[in-house]
Protein backbone atom coordinates (compact mmCIF):
# COMPACT_ATOMS: atom_id res chain seq x y z
CA UNK A 1 0.00 0.00 0.00
CA UNK A 2 1.07 3.27 -1.08
CA UNK A 3 0.44 6.42 0.93
CA UNK A 4 0.67 9.43 -1.32
CA UNK A 5 1.57 12.83 1.52
CA UNK A 6 -0.59 15.94 0.12
CA UNK A 7 1.81 18.91 -1.14
CA UNK A 8 1.96 21.15 1.78
CA UNK A 9 -0.30 24.63 0.34
CA UNK A 10 -0.28 28.05 1.99
CA UNK A 11 -2.79 30.64 1.17
CA UNK A 12 -2.23 33.42 -0.85
CA UNK A 13 -2.37 36.05 2.57
CA UNK A 14 0.06 33.53 4.46
CA UNK A 15 1.80 33.57 1.77
CA UNK A 16 2.14 37.56 1.40
CA UNK A 17 2.30 37.73 5.04
CA UNK A 18 5.76 35.86 5.34
CA UNK A 19 7.39 37.50 2.02
CA UNK A 20 6.77 40.67 3.94
CA UNK A 21 8.33 38.96 6.73
CA UNK A 22 11.11 38.04 5.52
CA UNK A 23 11.70 41.33 3.41
CA UNK A 24 11.96 42.55 6.75
CA UNK A 25 14.71 40.28 8.15
CA UNK A 26 16.65 40.24 5.43
CA UNK A 27 16.84 43.77 5.15
CA UNK A 28 17.78 43.40 8.73
CA UNK A 29 20.83 41.19 7.96
CA UNK A 30 22.59 43.75 5.75
CA UNK A 31 25.28 45.77 7.74
CA UNK A 32 28.61 47.44 6.63
CA UNK A 33 29.74 44.03 8.76
CA UNK A 34 28.02 41.01 7.11
CA UNK A 35 29.64 39.98 3.65
CA UNK A 36 27.43 40.29 0.60
CA UNK A 37 28.06 36.49 0.12
CA UNK A 38 26.86 35.63 3.80
CA UNK A 39 23.32 37.19 2.46
CA UNK A 40 23.44 35.63 -1.01
CA UNK A 41 21.07 36.70 -3.19
CA UNK A 42 18.09 35.04 -1.56
CA UNK A 43 15.45 37.25 -2.39
CA UNK A 44 12.08 36.07 -1.67
CA UNK A 45 10.52 37.36 -4.49
CA UNK A 46 12.73 35.21 -6.73
CA UNK A 47 12.81 32.23 -5.65
CA UNK A 48 9.29 31.05 -5.93
CA UNK A 49 9.28 31.66 -9.68
CA UNK A 50 12.85 31.56 -10.37
CA UNK A 51 14.51 28.09 -11.21
CA UNK A 52 17.87 29.38 -11.16
CA UNK A 53 17.69 30.57 -7.44
CA UNK A 54 15.91 27.60 -6.36
CA UNK A 55 18.94 25.79 -7.32
CA UNK A 56 21.26 27.64 -4.60
CA UNK A 57 18.84 27.07 -2.13
CA UNK A 58 18.96 23.78 -3.21
CA UNK A 59 22.38 23.37 -2.83
CA UNK A 60 22.36 25.38 1.18
CA UNK A 61 19.51 22.74 1.72
CA UNK A 62 22.46 19.97 0.83
CA UNK A 63 24.93 21.99 2.91
CA UNK A 64 22.27 21.68 6.23
CA UNK A 65 21.15 18.08 5.12
CA UNK A 66 24.22 16.19 4.36
CA UNK A 67 27.45 18.40 5.45
CA UNK A 68 25.22 19.82 8.79
CA UNK A 69 26.91 22.94 8.51
CA UNK A 70 26.62 26.64 7.17
CA UNK A 71 29.94 28.49 6.57
CA UNK A 72 29.65 32.14 6.44
CA UNK A 73 31.29 32.23 2.92
CA UNK A 74 31.38 29.84 -0.27
CA UNK A 75 33.27 29.58 -3.37
CA UNK A 76 32.70 27.21 -6.16
CA UNK A 77 29.06 27.15 -6.12
CA UNK A 78 29.01 26.44 -2.85
CA UNK A 79 30.94 23.55 -3.36
CA UNK A 80 33.96 25.01 -0.69
CA UNK A 81 33.69 27.16 2.18
CA UNK A 82 35.75 30.37 2.14
CA UNK A 83 36.91 29.75 5.69
CA UNK A 84 35.87 27.86 9.23
CA UNK A 85 33.44 31.10 10.03
CA UNK A 86 30.15 29.39 10.81
CA UNK A 87 27.17 31.61 9.25
CA UNK A 88 25.82 33.95 11.69
CA UNK A 89 22.50 32.55 14.11
CA UNK A 90 20.63 35.28 12.13
CA UNK A 91 21.39 34.66 8.76
CA UNK A 92 20.42 30.89 9.63
CA UNK A 93 17.21 31.96 10.82
CA UNK A 94 16.41 33.90 8.12
CA UNK A 95 17.57 30.57 5.96
CA UNK A 96 15.79 28.19 7.62
CA UNK A 97 12.79 31.05 7.27
CA UNK A 98 13.15 31.11 3.45
CA UNK A 99 13.26 27.10 2.75
CA UNK A 100 10.01 27.46 4.75
CA UNK A 101 8.59 30.20 2.56
CA UNK A 102 10.02 28.56 -0.54
CA UNK A 103 8.46 25.04 0.28
CA UNK A 104 5.36 26.03 1.16
CA UNK A 105 4.87 28.78 -2.25
CA UNK A 106 6.50 25.66 -4.23
CA UNK A 107 4.75 22.77 -2.32
CA UNK A 108 8.17 21.08 -1.90
CA UNK A 109 8.33 19.11 1.21
CA UNK A 110 12.69 19.06 0.92
CA UNK A 111 12.35 22.50 1.73
CA UNK A 112 10.15 22.30 4.59
CA UNK A 113 11.85 19.28 5.78
CA UNK A 114 15.36 21.49 5.92
CA UNK A 115 13.71 24.00 7.54
CA UNK A 116 12.74 22.01 10.18
CA UNK A 117 15.57 20.09 10.48
CA UNK A 118 16.74 23.46 11.30
CA UNK A 119 14.92 24.02 13.85
CA UNK A 120 15.11 20.97 15.41
CA UNK A 121 18.99 21.32 15.68
CA UNK A 122 20.75 19.42 12.88
CA UNK A 123 22.86 22.30 12.30
CA UNK A 124 26.09 21.54 14.42
CA UNK A 125 27.53 25.29 14.96
CA UNK A 126 24.22 27.08 16.24
CA UNK A 127 21.00 25.88 17.26
CA UNK A 128 18.13 28.49 15.60
CA UNK A 129 14.40 29.08 16.70
CA UNK A 130 12.22 30.18 13.65
CA UNK A 131 9.82 33.01 14.53
CA UNK A 132 6.57 31.86 15.73
CA UNK A 133 4.55 33.32 12.66
CA UNK A 134 6.63 30.98 10.27
CA UNK A 135 6.27 28.41 12.50
CA UNK A 136 1.99 29.06 13.09
CA UNK A 137 1.94 29.22 9.45
CA UNK A 138 3.41 25.70 8.87
CA UNK A 139 1.01 24.22 11.31
CA UNK A 140 -1.87 25.96 9.30
CA UNK A 141 -1.00 24.34 5.59
CA UNK A 142 -0.43 21.18 7.45
CA UNK A 143 -3.42 21.32 8.65
CA UNK A 144 -2.49 21.02 12.39
CA UNK A 145 -4.28 23.69 15.30
CA UNK A 146 -2.48 27.39 15.09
Amino acid sequence: MTIAAERPAATADTLKTLREMLAAVRASLVSPELPATEVIVLDPALLTADDAAAAVLEQLSRKVEVGRRLRAAYIDGFGKPVDDRPVRVDVSTYLACLFMFVGLARGDWKFLNTAMKMQDGILVDKPITLPAAFESALRVSLGEAA
